[in-house]
């Protein structure tokens, strides 16, 4: 089977790296995969993509896609009136710059069994509903769920209604929009993302070395942005030493344009002697591995790979409920303690109860240990053969 794969952009980050993981998976499945990267000033992770799999470099910007201005109906009142003008517009720039590529680039004249616009972005989601790569099938790969996408812009529903084929992390909520995907006849999956951290070496020196300097830390694995919140699990490690009297050093592994304001902020807290800046780390399996807590602070997320990696490295979860993913994983607590997000002051519970109740986190520990195997790229692999042969 021959299959592309459509990115906005390839830089370093966490969709990114589902992709090559995935990439991985349809390599093994014996697919002919070919990599379209429509941001090609974005490539810091091209270098780990596989030899076996073709990489093409197209521009094609979010501004290109028509449905990207869908939501001026909802923000201002004469949305209505401007918003089917541009659409036509955009969409005769559209057929002009198809023609352009496909007499300058011969990557748009090849044929596929299958298009997968896999970060999910609107100018990917475009690409491939305007047939710039052309393919039997389309496949719109959500990384959260339905209704998350909806709430953002209705473009993106009407964008899912071309392609027919959608795979999300979660069914949450998927009952509201039994209607629409009955009315386009949509055929909606759900399938995990897999988790290959186990397969990392593990550098035995280094693990305790971060155990005999920082002692049992808590851990925060993301990057430094807006949509993460590590002032969140800052904020609740203050709180467990001025509440609790429990005083623990935080790590946090991670870069972004927050770090700078986040590090003046601890200083400012005085808390510099318990809250570290660890940048982007290669080797985040030594940390999952040196940690006593993990600690999750988003307040959205579609599925965080960071908790299963935790659950991979046997540690207990403390996490704010960002929606859909961490409900989606940890379940109601089975898995994991969870508080509101932004509610520093739960978290700092949970945290509390995971470092003194010995009981409660060997049984977090254990479930997760279960959980773990619903995500292991064997059980993925099946599921995803399966998938697409009900396309073919």
């Amino acid at each position: 089977m021959k299959l592309a794969l459509v990115f906005d952009g390839l830089r370093c980050g966490g969709i990114e790296r589902v992709g090559l993981d995935y990439i991985n998976i349809f390599i093994n499945l014996g697919y002919e995969v070919t990599v379209y990267n429509l941001n090609p000033k974005l490539t810091e992770m091209e270098n780990e993509i596989c030899e076996e799999c073709k990489i093409e470099h197209i521009v094609f910007p979010r501004w290109l896609a028509p449905e990207r201005y869908a939501a001026t109906l909802k923000k201002t009142w004469w949305g209505k009136y401007i918003y089917p003008l541009a659409y036509l517009f955009i969409t005769w720039i559209n057929v002009l710059y198809h023609v352009v590529l496909f007499i300058r680039k011969s990557s748009i004249r090849k044929k596929f069994d299958v298009s997968v616009a896999f970060s999910g972005h609107i100018n990917d989601l475009t690409f491939i509903t305007g047939n710039f790569v052309k393919s039997k099938h389309k496949v719109a790969w959500l990384h959260g769920a339905l209704y998350g996408y909806a709430i953002i812009s209705p473009g993106f529903l009407r964008l899912y209604s071309k392609i027919k084929n959608l795979v999300s992390l979660s069914d949450s909520c998927d009952a509201a929009f039994y209607r629409y995907l009955n009315e386009f006849n949509i055929n909606k999956k759900t399938i995990y993302n897999p988790v290959f951290i186990q397969n990392r070496m593990i550098d035995d020196v280094f693990v305790e070395k971060l155990k005999k300097v920082y002692g049992d830390f808590c851990l925060m694995v993301a990057r430094m942005e807006d949509d993460k919140d590590q002032k969140t699990a800052i904020d609740a490690i203050e709180i467990l030493k001025n509440k609790y009297g429990l005083k623990k050093n935080l790590i946090l592994v991670g870069d972004g344009k927050n770090r700078h304001s986040l590090e003046q902020y601890v200083i400012d807290k005085q808390m510099d002697d318990q809250v570290f800046f660890m940048g982007k780390r290669a080797d985040v399996q030594n940390f999952y591995s040196s940690a006593a807590i993990y600690v999750h602070s988003s307040p959205l997320e579609g599925l965080p790979t960071v908790l299963l990696e935790a659950m991979n490295y046997h540690l207990p979860i403390a996490s704010t409920d960002s929606i859909p993913g961490v409900t989606e994983i940890l379940q109601n607590e089975k898995y994991g303690l969870v508080s509101n997000i932004f509610d520093f002051e739960g978290l700092a519970d949970n945290i509390y109860k995971l470092y003194t109740d010995d009981k409660l986190s060997m049984k977090l520990i254990n479930a997760g240990a279960n959980r773990i195997k619903d995500f292991s790229p064997k059980e993925i692999e099946g599921k995803i053969s399966a998938f697409f042969r009900t396309l073919l």
